[in-house]
């Protein structure tokens, strides 16, 4: 099978160094990721007339990178969700704060976005990244009756009508085990085929340029708002 479809060990690379930030905030970042030395950073960024997705997804890639825990945990979900070889699309539907910030996307233009992708990579596998249990199984559903089949990870969701962040701020939500949750997400989002999102939202747009860095390649993406922007 091709490398694209191997999510995994090829596009994911881990590294045993660490980093201290030095703030208690960061310290999820501390354990789950580490900034490595930036050595071969001007060889993989020197390429001419690359599309800003794939130019910031490789910065992105050598930026951010797995410790071993995380990069085990990775191989270990995408194992579990038996996509570690098999053709995927991330989905990332936004909820935002919920009623105030914004409406929610109509679900035939997320649905359009899968079905186009999956018809450019021939991927029969969309990975649902969502804190919405409700959103989750229905997209279970719909995506069944047009011949797709859906994953997603085994966290908690909460069904809350306030945003992560300030749930994390009103002591509701965990954020060592939230960020665990958006990591394992975005690490394996690197082999996604595509990306279906919002653009206006920054973790849409950080799955789609972990995709384009890890692949070295622009991958087609769908965005139910506004085009990709940096």
């Amino acid at each position: 099978s091709q490398a694209s479809e191997q999510g995994s060990d090829c596009a994911i690379g881990c590294d045993s160094s660490s980093n201290s930030l030095g703030n208690s905030q960061f310290r999820w970042m501390r354990t789950w990721t580490f900034i490595p030395s930036a050595s071969n950073h001007e060889q993989e960024c020197s390429q001419q007339s690359l599309p800003l997705q794939v130019a910031n997804g490789l910065a992105l890639k050598m930026l951010l990178k797995p410790s071993e825990r995380l990069f085990a945990l990775v191989q270990q979900e995408m194992r579990h969700l038996d996509i570690h070889s098999r053709r995927f699309i991330a989905m990332h539907i936004r909820r935002g704060h919920k009623y105030v910030e914004k409406i929610d996307a109509p679900e035939e233009s997320l649905l359009q976005g899968c079905l186009e992708i999956a018809r450019q990579t021939g991927a029969k596998v969309v990975l649902i990244i969502s804190e919405d249990a409700h959103a989750v199984a229905e997209w279970n559903h719909t995506l069944s009756l047009h011949g797709l089949s859906a994953v997603w990870t085994r966290n908690n969701r909460h069904q809350l009508r306030i945003s992560i962040p300030m749930a994390i701020h009103l002591g509701i939500l965990d954020a060592d085990s939230e960020n665990k949750t958006s990591l394992l997400n975005l690490f394996m989002s690197a082999n996604a085929l595509g990306v279906v999102g919002s653009m206006t939202s920054g973790y849409s747009r950080l799955l789609l340029e972990m995709a384009c860095g890890h692949q070295r390649t622009a991958v087609p993406y769908y965005s139910t708002d506004t085009v990709y922007f940096a």
